[in-house]
């Protein structure tokens, strides 16, 4: 019973697989055309905004608690990140 039920649980996935596979190559697809990236520019400008973003939040926490520390960090990361995103944009829509 145990064997027939694992089976039938591994043929029901087999058969899905494709299917959803298909759907997430489309999403990961689409999401670079659209920021007009190619995968390692994308890789890399992710990699550095999560770890930019990372230290944000802590030297914010550490801000919170002592004024002195930090004044600012996490404003400037935002700010920079957010208009290295704009330009890649702008360079996007004029590149293609």
């Amino acid at each position: 019973m145990i064997n027939y039920l694992a089976q039938n649980i591994t043929e029901k996935a087999r058969l899905q697989r494709p299917l959803k596979y298909g759907r997430y190559c489309r999403m990961f697809s689409h999401h670079l055309k659209e920021s007009g990236k190619s995968y390692g520019e994308h890789f890399m400008f992710a990699m550095r905004a999560g770890f930019l973003l990372l230290w944000a939040g802590v030297a914010s926490i550490v801000h919170a608690f002592i004024p002195g520390l930090f004044p600012f960090v996490s404003q400037r990361i935002v700010m920079r990140l957010a208009e290295a995103s704009r330009r890649q944009q702008q360079n996007a829509g004029t590149d293609g």
